[in-house]
């Protein structure tokens, strides 16, 4: 477990990165408003199949790389990786040989299954607007796509840090020691970024820098 004087060691030597570092940072930050305004939550209950799912291949042969599901994996990458689960955590996809639809057991069809998600996701960009934790809970789509949709449009409420395995790491290291194993993944991330908030240097940090 890290002490408090070796984490104020460590901020000092990230001081001097961080301030060299400004206009990646302010990359990042536009990346993010780019996706908002591809996807602003009033276009979410309108998406198609096809604006949704990722692996698509247009009438040239490429794919589609403008979907919503291949923004939040690929384009944002950079913003916090959820790359390696399956892609059943979207809910409907694209098989990549035959190019049909496939859905997880939860749904009967590619039909049944978009209107469900469009609607689970405005549900969660709303809690997610009015910081309802309830409500987040209750969202029934994959937990590293729901943490990955929070940060996307509100990146200064939700860390962007994505993997619970990493997450339990950090507290571990910092010495948040975990009150019972019945926490789940966004009260943990809640934990961590009470952290930042409450520290007197890391609290200015921007999410992106606290990732760092």
């Amino acid at each position: 477990m890290i002490t408090i004087d070796e984490i104020r060691i460590l901020q000092a030597r990230f001081e001097l990165k961080r301030q060299e570092e400004q206009s990646y940072y302010r990359e990042l930050k536009k990346l993010q408003e780019e996706f908002v305004s591809e996807f602003p939550p009033h276009r979410i209950p309108l998406l198609s199949l096809d604006e949704y799912v990722e692996g698509k291949v247009n009438k040239e042969g490429q794919v589609n790389r403008d979907t919503f599901c291949y923004w939040v994996e690929w384009k944002t990458s950079k913003l916090g990786r959820i790359h390696g689960s399956p892609s059943s955590r979207f809910g409907v996809f694209v098989n990549k040989k035959t190019q049909c639809y496939e859905v997880t057991s939860k749904f009967e069809n590619e039909d049944t299954a978009i209107i469900f998600l469009r609607e689970q996701i405005v549900r969660l960009i709303e809690a997610g607007r009015t910081n309802n934790s309830e409500v987040i809970r209750q969202i029934e789509i994959s937990p590293m796509f729901k943490g990955k949709i929070l940060f996307l449009y509100y990146p200064e409420k939700y860390l962007n840090i994505f993997s619970e395995d990493h997450i339990d790491q950090f507290l571990r290291e910092i010495g948040l020691a975990v009150p019972n194993n019945n926490l789940d993944v966004l009260a943990k991330r809640e934990l961590l970024h009470a952290f930042k908030s409450n520290d007197e240097i890391m609290s200015n940090w921007t999410t992106q820098e606290f990732m760092r």
